[in-house]
């Protein structure tokens, strides 16, 4: 007898929740048939066409600008590569004009030894 009552007792429980369920289940149905106006997300839309026109304005401007600093540092890096080039040009020249001239050669020529020794190996 206590097992049919505690049966009863669960089959009652899960029959209420399941008549909770069903009723839920017919009220989002009917939530689901309803359409959405359009006075409901066409201001949801408007504001994110324009934050998404204001993040492209952005976006654009931040494009121009590192394109114009891409080329400030294109530009001084060349003169300053052309004024390194300059400059090493200059020392050398200055380098080559102070050094004693030796008869057009551009390199030393070293005397070669005599056959000879001197340990007398003969």
């Amino acid at each position: 007898e206590v097992n049919l009552k505690s049966s009863d007792v669960v089959t009652q429980t899960t029959v209420s929740r399941v008549d909770e369920l069903l009723d839920r289940m017919v009220s989002i149905e009917d939530e689901c048939r309803s359409k959405v106006r359009a006075d409901y997300w066409q201001p949801q839309m408007d504001a994110l066409q324009r934050a998404d026109h204001k993040f492209e304005t952005k976006l654009a401007q931040v494009e121009k600008d590192l394109l114009a600093r891409l080329q400030a540092e294109s530009c001084q890096r060349d003169g300053l590569k052309s004024q390194l080039q300059e400059t090493l040009k200059t020392c050398m020249d200055k380098i080559i004009a102070s050094k004693p001239t030796r008869e057009g050669n551009r390199f030393i020529e070293v005397p070669v030894a005599s056959p000879t020794s001197d340990d007398g190996g003969g």
